[in-house]
């Protein structure tokens, strides 16, 4: 989808700024064990030790690119992608239904989040649960959204 114009990049920060600071911390945790693994000249027979470091260092590394891109969604002439920690979505336009807003409780906070429900053209949905924000946040972010979402799919627009 990057070779096709892009119309709408919605980001939310929260979740992902504060999950990639905690795992930054870590990161520079096990960097330091790292080195203190390579560098310490009494210590015999590590080997298992710095390969296991390297392993959770680049393990790490990964998730932690995977945290500050995700909460992303990009529409697209050709559709839509929106990028979650674990997982990046990728549709066409023809694909998708429609948009809503949705409100319900994410996670193990308990409290109600807004986020946005991709309807799909086969009968199925897909709860983006990555693009949330509070139920008292106002202006409302994830309308708006969904507002321009639906405006410029080429099918329900019309």
């Amino acid at each position: 989808m990057s070779a096709n114009e892009e119309l709408v990049r919605f980001r939310v920060w929260g979740q992902p700024g504060i999950l990639g600071a905690f795992l930054s911390a870590i990161l520079l945790m096990a960097l330091a064990g790292c080195i203190s693994a390579f560098t310490h000249p009494h210590r015999h027979d590590v080997r298992a030790e710095q390969v296991a470091l390297v392993a959770v260092l680049l393990c790490l590394s990964l998730l932690l690119s995977r945290v500050f891109r995700s909460g992303t969604l990009i529409t697209t002439t050709a559709g839509v992608e929106c990028r979650s920690i674990l997982r990046t979505y990728r549709w066409q336009w023809k694909d998708l239904s429609h948009f809503e807003e949705v409100t319900g409780v994410i996670g193990a906070s308990g409290s109600a989040r807004r986020y946005v429900r991709a309807h799909l053209t086969s009968g199925g949905h897909v709860n983006l649960t990555e693009l949330n924000t509070s139920t008292r946040r106002d202006p409302d972010k994830i309308a708006d959204l969904v507002q321009k979402l639906n405006a410029m799919h080429p099918v329900a627009s019309q």
